[in-house]
């Protein structure tokens, strides 16, 4: 991941908050983007709600993202649970053990 600025040292555990709007999907890994931070993500579920939103749940390793894509694109990208995409993320807010006393960095 590319991160702006930290005060933390090299290898100092942080968490991110990654928003799930904050999230889109590629089926094919981007070329020239503007977006640094591309991921390759295994579909794990797909929640459906009655908007025109839903919400899918990607594995990265051992850990897992939500992207809040549309309808239209979920049907476009024919996705469905266990195939691989690339999740890029637009923007994230870092929260370390100081952000738990409000303190927060962000970076696009």
């Amino acid at each position: 991941m590319y991160i702006g600025s930290l005060q933390q040292a090299a290898g100092t555990a942080i968490r991110l908050r990654l928003p799930a709007r904050d999230i889109s999907l590629c089926r094919e890994r981007p070329g020239q983007t503007s977006i640094l931070n591309i991921l390759e993500a295994q579909v794990a579920d797909v929640e459906g709600g009655r908007g025109s939103r839903v919400l899918v749940r990607l594995k990265v390793g051992e850990q897992y993202l939500l992207a809040r894509v549309t309808r239209k694109s979920l049907d476009e990208l024919a996705l469905a649970k266990g195939d691989t995409v690339f999740a890029q993320i637009k923007s994230v807010a870092l929260l370390t053990d100081t952000a738990t006393q409000g303190e927060a960095h962000t970076d696009d």
